[in-house]
This record gives structure tokens, sequence and C-alpha cells, in this order.
């Protein structure tokens, strides 16, 4: 079996907008380790690692959010199937552009 090689079916890991990303969240901690004295970055490899970091937290929240987001979804419209039109208030004409 053959690997497909084409630059368009193979997954990227690292993209330019993670690197731009990660940059300025460098620039951003080095800019408050100079400013806020109680900010404590011991050397330029430190503060390269701790953006890292940060950036792989935030993509695992955005994702966990997404999922969470996703699933509230499926589950409004699948209760809102269930639900009578009767349910969202009196006035019929009003509640049919509700519901």
């Amino acid at each position: 079996m053959e690997q497909a090689t084409d630059a368009s079916t193979r997954v990227r890991w690292l993209r330019a907008v993670d690197l731009v990303d990660v940059l300025v969240y460098v620039v951003v901690l080095n800019l408050a380790a100079q400013l806020v004295p109680v900010v404590i970055s011991e050397s330029f490899a430190m503060s390269l690692i701790t953006a890292v970091i940060l950036k792989l937290v935030l993509e695992v929240v955005v994702a966990v959010k997404s999922g969470v987001k996703g699933g509230s979804r499926r589950r409004s419209v699948r209760s809102a199937r269930w639900s009578s039109p009767s349910s969202c208030g009196s006035f019929s004409w009003a509640a049919s552009s509700w519901c």
C-alpha cells in the first residue's frame, strides 16, 4: 500500500498561526517580566517553554469547549423536537417564530 505524500492530505501539526501565537505569548511574557517586578523570568528559553505550554493548554481548553458546546447543541435540538408548540407561549402566532 502506498503512502499519500500529497501536501493536501498530510496533517500539519505546526501551522503558521500557531507559531505566531507562541511568538506573541513570548513577547507578552517578556514584557511582563520587564515591566512588572513580581514576574520572574530566568531566561528566554524558560519564557519560550512557558509560551508553548500556554498555547497547548489554550488549544485543549478550546477543544473541550467546542465539544461541550456541540453536545449541548445536540441536546437542545433533540429536546426542541419533542416539545409541543403550545409550550412556547400562549400566543401561537408569536411562538411559532420562537420554537
